[in-house]
This record gives structure tokens, sequence and C-alpha cells, in this order.
């Protein structure tokens, strides 16, 4: 009787293992991405938030007009920042731009689990919606 080269069942299963090892290390990494991006986005806030103080304590309260506040950061998780002007109650925002950011509801939810007084607008938490927008205040 002939034999045939072939693998065995055992090299099979160590092989399948090895890739399941691999895909397991792929699917963790693309999680600590996503959490970086986060906490990078965080700090943005942060950050804006010192320099609008700032921006703000160099201005004359009866002249300040927010678009002149230099914003030139634009956020690690995709969409632009933006400072918006609430009745003299001032925060900074980050939208999608309707679909064309990244700003996810997952995302959103993650921001504001350390901004608790931030607000999401727009998102549909099933992740449907295309637009999603959260606001966190400045002060």
């Amino acid at each position: 009787m002939k034999r045939f080269p072939a693998f065995s069942l055992v090299e099979i299963a160590i092989g399948l293992f090895i890739v399941g090892l691999l895909l397991a290390g792929v699917m963790k990494g693309t999680k600590l991405m996503d959490s970086a991006k986060i906490q990078t986005c965080i700090s943005q806030i942060l950050n804006i938030h010192h320099d609008f103080q700032k921006w703000l304590d160099e201005r004359d309260p009866s002249a300040i007009n927010i678009r002149e506040f230099p914003l030139t950061e634009k956020p690690k998780i995709g969409g632009k920042f933006m400072i918006e002007d609430q009745g003299g109650k001032y925060l900074v925002s980050i939208s999608n731009n309707g679909g064309q950011g990244f700003l996810s509801p997952q995302q959103a939810k993650e921001i504001r689990h350390y901004f608790p007084e931030s607000t999401i607008d727009g998102c549909d938490l099933s992740g449907a919606s295309s637009t999603c927008k959260i606001a966190v205040p400045l002060g």
C-alpha cells in the first residue's frame, strides 16, 4: 500500500491553535488601540479646557468672541472639536459631522464616564446613528 504525504491530526491541531492565538492577539490589540484613542481624546479635552480658561482670563469678559479661540487640534477619535456658547456657559463638543468622523455611541459613553456632567446628543445608543455629539462643560 502506497502512503501519501499529509499532515497528521496533531499537526493540524497545533496549526489551528497558533492561528487562534494570533487572532486573539489581533482582537485584543484593536481594543487597546481604541482605548488609547479615547484616553488621548480625554487628554485633548483637558488641554482645551486649560487653554480655554487661560484664554478667557486674558480677555475682557464683555468682549469675548469664542470664534477667536484658536482651536487647531483634531480629536484622535475622528470628527472635530467645537467650542459652543450656551448663554455664558461654554462647552467643548466633539461631533462626527454626520457620519464623516468616527465618534461612535460607545466612544461617547466612555468619554461621558470620565466627564459625568457632559451630554450626549443625536446618538442612537444601539450604534445605528450616523450623527453623534458629546458636549463637555468648560469650567
